[in-house]
């Protein structure tokens, strides 16, 4: 149903006009989720779905950009970067959750705290160079 509400307006645009509107809404989802990267598991992991759509439509559009033919590459690389790291961290919450309980959770979590912390910074770095002004698209007026 979104997909028909966003082509009703843009049906007869071309379509780098509609990849570039489409590219900076899912952006600017992104980078507001990513404004409560700090608040949580939760957060982080909303952050990573929004994040993968921006991905694959940044992977499906690139292609309709070429002014600076490497710039669609190293954003499609930075996308890849935070999802790694939000991906682990995901990893990491799952993996107590299937544990449950005891002193099997209480190994790993203690285990899994120093990576959990790096992986966050990792993942901070990795959002704020994403959230940099650096699209591979036109900025529509």
């Amino acid at each position: 149903m979104m997909a028909v509400v966003l082509l009703g307006g843009l049906r007869d645009a071309p379509i780098a006009r509609f990849a570039a509107n489409a590219l900076e809404k899912a952006r600017q989802h992104a980078k507001k989720q990513g404004r409560r990267f700090d608040q949580g598991r939760e957060a982080r992991h909303e952050l990573r779905i929004r994040t993968k759509t921006l991905r694959y439509e940044a992977e499906v559009f690139e292609a309709l950009f070429r002014a600076h033919p490497k710039m669609g590459r190293h954003f499609v690389a930075r996308i890849k970067t935070l999802l790694d790291c939000l991906g682990e961290l995901n990893d990491i919450t799952t993996g107590e959750g299937l544990i449950g309980d005891g002193p099997a959770l209480k190994r790993l979590t203690d285990r899994q705290a120093s990576r959990e912390k790096m992986l966050i910074g990792s993942g901070r770095r990795a959002l704020d160079v994403l959230c940099k002004n650096n699209r591979f698209w036109p900025k529509l007026t």
